[in-house]
């Protein structure tokens, strides 16, 4: 059976050496949301609430994430009572990272952790929800239309 190396460092056997898969599902393609790349839908793992009933990551995205994530919970301070955002105790906490270059940087709610990552973990387009809200705000304040 053929091995190759993926960019994670992760092995990767040749989809067309593997036996008992159907062909036809070798055939079908689908982008991994992390990687961009455009691999065999075997490759991706089951996941029940996405329509094709397949991830949006591939296994080599999933398990080079696990890793980053076991090693910043090992190099990450206590964590803090409140979440760094709000304020408020969190449910369900997430420690958040740096994706460019997976460097720790807080411990989130579950909540601010996924606005961050919704307005593209940048701060142009945070600032420019900020200036949205104040606009409404004032607007309402003033009477006026938005």
């Amino acid at each position: 059976m053929e091995k190759t190396l993926d960019r994670h460092g992760v092995v990767e056997y040749n989809v067309d050496t593997l036996r008992g898969i159907d062909l036809q599902k070798q055939m079908q393609q689908k982008v991994c949301q992390y990687c961009k790349i455009s691999k065999s839908k075997i490759e991706f793992p089951k996941h029940m609430l996405y329509r094709d009933r397949l991830d949006t990551r591939c296994r080599a995205c999933i398990n080079h994430h696990k890793r980053i994530q076991r090693k910043l919970k090992k190099e990450a301070p206590p964590r803090p009572g409140l979440c760094e955002i709000c304020g408020k105790v969190p449910h369900k906490w997430v420690l958040d990272h740096d994706h460019k270059d997976d460097t720790f940087r807080g411990f989130l709610c579950d909540g601010c952790n996924t606005g961050l990552g919704k307005l593209g973990d940048n701060i142009q387009d945070v600032i420019n929800a900020l200036n949205y809200l104040l606009k409404v705000k004032n607007n309402k304040r003033f009477g006026g239309q938005s």
